[in-house]
């Protein structure tokens, strides 16, 4: 009995840490659960979804490196957003990288009942 409660408890935090550990590149998004994705090498978006009455609300926030050196009026902005989401639609968050031509994409999508958040490298579009 201690040994099966003992992996009982330790399952959820071994699934966890596996999960912190490697960047998922798709996920599926439940109420009260959230997605780390990385936009960019020094921006990161939070993502969760919140059930309300008039529908499927998805919030996300975006911040981008803590800069060390500066006061608090002259850190970066973090920048947050909500949006309702309907079954078939899709919302795409990015941010220019810098250090390259494409930018990652956190495209998140409703299908039916369920809302999947997944990260794509966006081509880079040329004239």
């Amino acid at each position: 009995m201690k040994i099966f409660s003992f992996y009982r408890f330790l399952a959820p935090i071994v699934g966890a840490a596996m999960l912190a550990a490697g960047p998922a590149s798709a996920s599926e998004l439940r109420e009260g659960q959230s997605v780390v994705t990385q936009l960019a090498p020094n921006a990161s978006a939070v993502t969760y979804l919140v059930d309300r009455p008039d529908g499927y609300h998805v919030i996300v926030t975006v911040r981008t490196a803590h800069d060390a050196n500066a006061d608090v009026l002259h850190q970066p902005p973090v920048v947050r957003f909500s949006s309702r989401i309907l079954p078939g639609q899709t919302i795409d968050v990015s941010m220019p990288d810098a250090a390259g031509p494409a930018d990652t994409v956190l495209e998140i999508t409703r299908r039916a009942e369920r809302v999947a958040v997944e990260t794509k490298h966006a081509v880079a579009l040329v004239n």
